[in-house]
């Protein structure tokens, strides 16, 4: 009977445990990476704009994107959406130079659940310097007819310009990130963050759990070391 007792506190803290792990964040997330540009005397760099929504079906995305900078005074910024997954523009996406930032809201019939193109950048600079695009807030909506919000992480990248030449093609920014969001993972050119509030949730389920398996682990001693 004691074994039957033993597996099953043991079984127990394993439970426990596991639920203590650190989930991965399934917030939607949106990046900004640098294509080449197709038009070989064209100096503009292309910027792309894309989500990937983590296998969640979403119709409607809206958000703000800041262009700050020493070459963001000096600045042409051309929106192209040709090529984008999303087809009604409620707010077309469109770049002010007083304030330095995009703001747009798209959606997509029926939905989509897989990574794509929001919209492309266009940066052309009078002057040699850099700019640092950001994701500055935002929502994604879900495709089950209740317009239920999804939330969104998202990073930032580094642009260098060169008023006679292309930018640096793999620039990426770790340091000017957007929010109260830390940096998880860099892929290339591709920055992607999880919300700081997912890793204070996790660190707070940790100290329960632990402090309920040496609640579990006390009262195994007194049952069985006797």
């Amino acid at each position: 009977m004691y074994k039957h007792y033993k597996i099953f506190f043991v079984l127990i803290l394993v439970g426990f445990v596991s639920l203590g792990l650190p989930a991965k964040a399934n917030a939607s997330q949106v990046y900004f990476r640098i294509v080449p540009n197709p038009i070989p005397t064209d100096n503009a760099t292309i910027v792309e704009a894309r989500i990937d929504p983590q296998s969640k079906y979403l119709n409607a995305v809206e958000g703000e994107i800041t262009i700050a900078g020493s070459a963001s005074d000096n600045l042409s910024v051309q929106i192209e959406k040709n090529n984008s997954m999303l087809s009604l523009w409620p707010s077309e996406p469109i770049y002010s130079p007083v304030d330095k930032t995009i703001n747009f809201i798209g959606g997509m019939p029926g939905g989509f659940d897989k990574e794509g193109l929001l919209f492309q950048m266009r940066l052309s600079a009078s002057v040699t310097g850099s700019t640092t695009i950001t994701w500055s807030g935002g929502t994604a909506y879900l495709n089950n007819g209740k317009g239920t919000k999804d939330s969104i992480t998202a990073g930032s990248i580094l642009v260098n310009l060169n008023k006679n030449n292309l930018s640096d093609y793999n620039a990426a920014d770790k340091t000017n990130l957007a929010g109260s969001k830390n940096l998880q993972q860099i892929n290339g050119d591709k920055v992607t963050l999880y919300d700081s509030n997912d890793f204070k949730n996790n660190v707070t389920i940790v100290v329960i759990l632990s402090i309920i398996c040496t609640a579990l682990l006390y009262g195994y001693k007194r049952i069985f070391k006797k």
